[in-house]
């Protein structure tokens, strides 16, 4: 295989990752990173069992590329700043626990997450915790345009979203899109006070 992609046509193009190089990433460079990464951040998360007496809003990044960032969040891409916009805007006393993406586990740098745990007011938990555990404890869900927006509607929480998601169309004391950055703290207010969970909206929708 290697052979045929360093001497046919189109030769090199890159499309075509050939056998040697994706085998490297694979069996060797990935597992070096992913283990990189959990030695400093096993030190940095928060226990599971922190979430039941913490007040927090939930944050799950994204796996890039992805539809959601590229095609229906195009101006939200740099989650490092929509994290900072939205521990920024929290209610004092609120934390921003963010969550990796199991799927994208060693594929950022750990330069990334050291970007984010130096954001004030924000803390990492581990990736292998239930998405459905920390949204649970959560007192607000908070998404770009991710289906953990949806999840959250289901279990009951307040949620607002940055990009353009189909379950938007509910009620906007359900899910609420942010049209304006400097006005995140109203939002935020806003879902924090006026949530309501209507089933009956939410079972048609599904």
């Amino acid at each position: 295989q290697e052979y045929h992609y360093r001497y046919s046509i189109p030769k090199g193009g890159n499309v075509l990752p050939g056998f040697i190089k994706p085998l490297l990433y694979r069996m060797i460079i990935n597992p070096l990173t992913v283990l990189n990464i959990k030695r400093y951040l096993s030190k940095k998360y928060i226990s599971p069992d922190d979430l039941v007496d913490l007040d927090y809003t939930f944050y799950p990044l994204h796996i890039e590329p992805e539809v959601t960032l590229l095609v229906y969040s195009r101006y939200f891409l740099n989650q490092i700043e929509v994290i900072r916009n939205i521990a920024l805007s929290l209610p004092s006393g609120m934390k921003l626990v963010v969550k990796e993406h199991p799927a994208a586990v060693g594929k950022r740098p750990l330069s990334y997450y050291k970007k984010i745990i130096a954001i004030p007011n924000v803390v990492m938990i581990n990736s292998s915790v239930e998405t459905s555990t920390i949204i649970k404890n959560s007192k607000l869900v908070s998404t770009i345009s991710g289906s953990v927006g949806l999840e959250g509607i289901i279990l009951g929480k307040p949620v607002i979203i940055f990009g353009n998601a189909p379950y938007q169309i509910l009620p906007e004391t359900t899910v609420k899109q942010v049209k304006n950055l400097s006005l995140l703290y109203k939002d935020i207010n806003f879902m924090l006070r006026n949530f309501k969970y209507d089933q009956d909206k939410i079972k048609i929708f599904i």
